[in-house]
C-alpha cells in the first residue's frame, strides 16, 4: 500500500506546532554533518539518553483515518506539564493509538545502464505530481511478515515499479539503542511530530517482472525508467521530490559510491 502521502508532500519542518521555534540550520548542512559525525562515541548516538526525564501523563486517540492524532501530555524535566499532537499512520490490528508500524522505501539502480528507476504519482498535501521511490506503509500481518520492513519494501518495489529480486541494502542501522515501544524497527522518525519510522532501501540490479503484484485501488503511479544521475541530482534541487525521497535518494547515493558504482 502506497503511503497516502500528507507524508511524503509535506517538508518537515511545516507540520511543527507552535509549541517549539523553527530551526535556522540549513538543511544540507544538517543532513551532511549528521552523517559525517554518526558514530558509536559520538554525541549524537546518545542524544536520547535523558528520553526517561519526560514522563507521559496521558494519551488519548482524538482522529483516526488515514492518519491519526494522539493527543499526548507530558511531564517536562523542569515539571512544566505540555500538550502535543503526535500524527502518525493508521492502525491495522492494534487498539493502541501509539503503535504504528511505520514505512519503507526502495531505490532501485541498474549498473548497467548506470540508471535509476522511480516512480511518478500525484501528492494530495502539495496538490502536485512529484517523483519518487517506490514507498508504502509497513503493515502488520501476514501480508509484510510480521511488519518484516524487507519483506515490505520489496512488495512495494514489485508493486510500483514491476522490479524484484537484485542486492538489498539497507540505509540506516538495523539496531540502536533507542530501538524500543517507540522506536521498533530502528528506522528514523519522520519528523519532531509524528511517531511513523522510516526504513529505507538501495536495491541494486533488480529484474522486471511480467506479472507484478497488483497497486491498491487508490494508487494511480507512472513508472519512470532510465533516470540518470544528473536528472536525480537535479530533481534533488529543484523540488521534484519530497524531503523523504530526497533524503533516501541522498543515503542510495552515499552507498553506491561506497560501492564504487558512482564517483
Amino acid at each position: 500500500m502506497l503511503l497516502q502521502v500528507v507524508l511524503f508532500s509535506i517538508p518537515l519542518s511545516i507540520i511543527f506546532l507552535p509549541l517549539q521555534p523553527h530551526s535556522t540550520v540549513s538543511a544540507s548542512r544538517l543532513f551532511f554533518s549528521v552523517i559525517a559525525t554518526m558514530s558509536s562515541d559520538s554525541p549524537i548516538a546518545s542524544v536520547n539518553s535523558n528520553d526517561s526525564q519526560y514522563e507521559i501523563m496521558e494519551e488519548r486517540l482524538a482522529y483516526s483515518r488515514w492518519r491519526t492524532i494522539v493527543q499526548r501530555r507530558v511531564r517536562s524535566p523542569k515539571g512544566h506539564i505540555i500538550d502535543f499532537d503526535v500524527i502518525g499512520q493508521r492502525i491495522h490490528d492494534s487498539t493502541a493509538p501509539i503503535e504504528v508500524h511505520g514505512a519503507v522505501l526502495a531505490l532501485a539502480y541498474h549498473t548497467e545502464t548506470k540508471s535509476f528507476t522511480l516512480i511518478r504519482e500525484y501528492n494530495p498535501g502539495s496538490h502536485c505530481i512529484l517523483y519518487g521511490p517506490a514507498a508504502g506503509m509497513l503493515e502488520s500481518g501476514s501480508k509484510h511478515n510480521n511488519s518484516n520492513p524487507l519483506v515490505a519494501a520489496q512488495m512495494e518495489l514489485e508493486e510500483e515499479c514491476h522490479l524484484a529480486g537484485g542486492t538489498w541494502y539497507r540505509l540506516v542501522d538495523e539496531v540502536n539503542e533507542r530501538t524500543s515501544r517507540y522506536f521498533p524497527l530502528g528506522g528514523v522518525f519522520v519528523g519532531k511530530y509524528e511517531n511513523t519510522e522510516m526504513v529505507p532501501y538501495l536495491v541494486v540490479d533488480p529484474v522486471l517482472v511480467s506479472n507484478p503484484r497488483p497497486l491498491d485501488a487508490t494508487e494511480d503511479i507512472e513508472i519512470v525508467r532510465h533516470v540518470t544521475l544528473e536528472e536525480l541530482r537535479r530533481m534533488l534541487t529543484s523540488g521534484q521530490m519530497t524531503v523523504v525521497g530526497s533524503w533516501t535518494a541522498l543515503l542510495a547515493l552515499d552507498k553506491l559510491r561506497q560501492l564504487g558504482e558512482i564517483d
